[in-house]
């Protein structure tokens, strides 16, 4: 496939315009508590086995370290990592995801140090194996995925999917970080299935279970404890199949309260097919009805009220390049909303 968004691998010139454009849009990076014990011992697991070079366009990095950034930096820079994730083999409409990936990793670049993870298996077909269609290639991108977080040492991450499946490796790595994390989805489905009841096998029906302790087996071992479902909100939901339901009322996992107020380290897992596709038909699954300048409105207030420490932007699927510039202005958008400024005290 043609590029037609270039990647914005870190380099000098890179950093240099990333940090006008953030000093203009005042973002800001706030401390957070040190890292989880789950997560050092991962790192040191990792980082005796893999390199960490800085990516590049002719040798993608899978394991590669966040550049180190001064107080002065770390003011105005608002993640650590921007993690390109072009999975698409947990969906059932995957034809445009590639296309839509690359196009939300050139945005995401613009925001943060960009590292990609390698894309799997490319077998359209795929087999089934522990209740999940193409099993092989999504396990090997979720670790490959895990090994890049436990090197970075990142404890704020922008993730540009692929598909909805993409947040289950990226959750599990802040849920480490901050033990306290909160999970705000916005998606037009509820993505709740388990392997055992997915009608499907697309993973990317089933990550909302998976970070709730569901996961397929081999995966949940080698994830860390699952999010509280009290801190667990949904924003936008529609459809659901059945399986999807039925977790939803066994763990009462509710709506976001649009009055409540968000504290704490928060992340934002962003499925493009909750917006409705009269403003943004650019998805696989048209089914959302969240207007455009009310999600960015969002996005916003809880990067104000709460510490947003990870942003997942996922389900990108742009028929053709215009499309893709098209649906691009609106990530851009929704990415400045989350790396606006804190309130004023």
């Amino acid at each position: 496939m043609t590029e037609a968004f270039p990647s914005h691998e870190w380099s000098v010139s890179g950093r240099s315009a990333f940090m006008a454009r953030a000093c203009r849009a005042r973002h800001r990076l706030r401390d957070g508590a040190a890292t989880a014990t789950t997560q050092q011992a991962r790192k040191a697991a990792f980082s005796t086995t893999l390199p960490l070079p800085y990516p590049s366009k002719t040798s993608p990095s899978h394991a590669a370290a966040v550049p180190q950034s001064s107080p002065q930096e770390r003011r105005t820079m608002p993640f650590d990592l921007s993690l390109s994730y072009p999975q698409w083999q947990g969906s059932g409409r995957h034809v445009n995801l590639p296309r839509g990936a690359e196009a939300v990793a050139e945005v995401c670049g613009r925001f943060a140090p960009l590292v990609r993870v390698p894309l799997g298996d490319g077998d359209v077909d795929g087999e089934t194996r522990h209740g999940v269609h193409r099993w092989e290639a999504i396990f090997t991108q979720f670790r490959s995925a895990q090994d890049i977080l436990a090197n970075s040492g990142a404890r704020r991450v922008l993730t540009a999917g692929g598909d909805c499946a993409v947040d289950v490796a990226v959750i599990d790595y802040l849920k480490g970080v901050h033990p306290d994390l909160q999970v705000i989805w916005i998606d037009a489905h509820l993505d709740a299935n388990t392997p055992a009841t997915s009608p499907s096998g697309n993973f990317h029906g089933m990550p909302v279970s998976a970070i709730l302790g569901r996961a397929p087996g081999p995966m949940r071992t080698l994830l860390g404890k699952p999010i509280d479902p009290a801190r667990f909100h949904y924003v936008g939901i529609q459809v659901g199949d059945d399986g999807d339901w039925e977790l939803q009322r066994e763990l009462d996992l509710q709506r976001l309260d649009p009055n409540a107020r968000i504290d704490g380290p928060a992340h934002i897992h962003f499925d493009l097919d909750a917006l409705d596709p009269s403003e943004f038909p650019y998805v696989a699954y048209p089914d959302g009805k969240l207007r455009i300048d009310d999600a960015i409105a969002l996005v916003s207030r809880i990067a104000r009220e709460a510490d947003l420490v990870g942003f997942t932007v996922t389900e990108f699927a742009p028929a053709n390049d215009d499309e893709a510039r098209a649906g691009s202005r609106v990530i851009e958008r929704l990415c400045e909303a989350a790396v606006a400024p804190p309130p004023v005290i």
